[in-house]
Formats: C-alpha cells, sequence, structure tokens
C-alpha cells in the first residue's frame, strides 16, 4: 500500500506544478483519508525519494523509496518517454534538437541509476531501444542541410518538413517548403528529392504549385533555381522534372528553370502516379 500510494501521488506532489511546499498536496490527502501517521511518513518518504533534480545520485533510504524511484525513472526510459518528450517540447515552442539532447543529458543516463535488479534490466532494454531510436534519428536527419540561404529577394523557401528514405517504397529523401514572399505569404509550395532512381526519372526529383492568384509570376521557376542550390550541397550535378503532357504551364516552367526535353515516356503501373490516373509524362532534365 506504501509504494503503490507514493506511486500515485508522486506527481500531485510537485511544488512547481501546485506552487504549494513539498509533500503538502499528499501528506493533506493522506491525513483526510485517515491513513495512519506512521504509514503517511512512510509514503511522504517515498515520494521525496521521486525527484530527479533533487536526488541525483542519491540511494533513497527506505526499500520504498528505491522502488517508487525505480518506477518513476523507468517510465521516462522507452517509447512512451520519446513520446511525451515530444510532446511537452512541442507544446512549448521547444526546437526538436532540444528533445533530442533531453535523451543523452537526461534518459540515457537513468540505466545506470537504478536501485534494483529487476528495474536494471528493464532499463538496459529500455536504453537499447532509445539508442537505437536515435540512431535511426541521426541517419535520417543528417541527411539534410540547412535551408536559411533559399532566398532570391523576391521569394523564399520556408522549410515545413523533410522526409527520409523508404526503400520498401522507393521513395527518396526530400525536403518540403513553402513558396513565401517577403512579407511571408505562402504563394505555393515545392519539394525537393535527393538522390536518383527509376521513381525520379519518372516523377521528377522537383515538384511545385503556386495559388492561382499568384501565378504568372514565375514563382514556380525562380523556386526551381533556389533547389538546384539546395541540390548543389547534396553533390547532384542533374536532376529530373516532370510534367503529364496537357500541363503547359509547367512544361513552360520547366523551359524557363532552362530544362532540357528528354522524351515523354510511359509511366509504369506500379508507380503511385498510374492509380492517380496519370498515364504519360514529360520529363526535362536540368545540368546544374
Amino acid at each position: 500500500l506504501v509504494v503503490e500510494l507514493a506511486a500515485l501521488l508522486h506527481d500531485a506532489d510537485d511544488h512547481k506544478l501546485f506552487q504549494t511546499e513539498r509533500n503538502a498536496n499528499a501528506r493533506s490527502f493522506l491525513e483526510q483519508n485517515g491513513v495512519e501517521p506512521d504509514r503517511i511518513e512512510r509514503i511522504v518518504s517515498a515520494v521525496n525519494s521521486v525527484s530527479f533534480s533533487q536526488n541525483a545520485g542519491r540511494r533513497p533510504e527506505t526499500p520504498e523509496g528505491r522502488i517508487v524511484q525505480d518506477a518513476d525513472r523507468l517510465d521516462a526510459v522507452g517509447a512512451v518517454g520519446i513520446a511525451r518528450t515530444f510532446a511537452y517540447g512541442g507544446s512549448h515552442g521547444r526546437p526538436l534538437e532540444d528533445s533530442i539532447r533531453h535523451f543523452t543529458d537526461k534518459l540515457l543516463l537513468l540505466a545506470d541509476t537504478m536501485n534494483t535488479d529487476a528495474a536494471r534490466r528493464m532499463a538496459r532494454e529500455r536504453h537499447a531501444f532509445l539508442e537505437t531510436f536515435l540512431e535511426h534519428w541521426r541517419s535520417e536527419t543528417e541527411l539534410f542541410y540547412d535551408t536559411s540561404d533559399l532566398s532570391d529577394g523576391e521569394i523564399s523557401l520556408k522549410l515545413t518538413r523533410t522526409c527520409g528514405p523508404d526503400p520498401d517504397r522507393r521513395w527518396l529523401p526530400a525536403y518540403y517548403f513553402d513558396i513565401c514572399l517577403p512579407d511571408g505569404t505562402a504563394v505555393g509550395y515545392c519539394d525537393l528529392r535527393i538522390g536518383h532512381n527509376e521513381k525520379t526519372y519518372i516523377g521528377g526529383n522537383i515538384g511545385y504549385g503556386v495559388k492561382e492568384p499568384y501565378r504568372g509570376r514565375h514563382y514556380a521557376a525562380k523556386a526551381c533555381a533556389l533547389l538546384f542550390r539546395q541540390a548543389k550541397k547534396h553533390g547532384m550535378d542533374r536532376l529530373f522534372i516532370t510534367c503529364v503532357p496537357e500541363n503547359a504551364a509547367s512544361a513552360r516552367t520547366c523551359e524557363l528553370a532552362g530544362g532540357e526535353y528528354v522524351e515523354t515516356a510511359d509511366v509504369p503501373p506500379d508507380n503511385e502516379m498510374y492509380a492517380e490516373g496519370k498515364r504519360r509524362v514529360r520529363i526535362y532534365r536540368f545540368e546544374i
């Protein structure tokens, strides 16, 4: 009962949340519900053992405290810990890098701080999961470079997201942008896929679209020029843009951007574009 109540009450005792003296909430609840004074002291002692900041490197004096401390630290490690960290960071405007740093600065140290053998075994398993997650995160984010220089004075490209590779679907790493005016107005979108395979030959390395009120000002071609700059950072010296034969405006964009017409090719049935009803594409090659 001591361990169970301490586990249930430890967050209710957080003075940072409730602006009260530590233990006041738990002690008051227990007294109001007729818990024996001796048991209250044991529960409060266990609650005190949970704090990361106040108990760093300190082993709780009681068995109940050691168990509750282990349980609380295990709760922070693993899939749930990752989800909570990102949720907290997002709701407080914390940059993604700061949330990732939380793993290395705090969560990855917990495996060596457990009090019991059972907790140490569980922590090592979750620790391995965290390291695997970080390895995947780094392998994907290191595929991308800074985009803050993608501006020509008339438009700029604002990064909205990146997407890592998906070998099963033959998707390459990609950047996604809004095309923005100097005042921040988004007039369209564009994206850039890094690398080459049979899908980028048919689907292109670049996609774009401009909102109707802003068409006719060559914003798509100007966005392509900025995307060429980003592609060069990845060592690319050529790329492809494609459009359906009926889209004269997109074909004109490719010409304005310096593309060389290669051919009109059939869309393979296993390509996502085929499911969208597209059967043939005009392919333009760009030397950058």
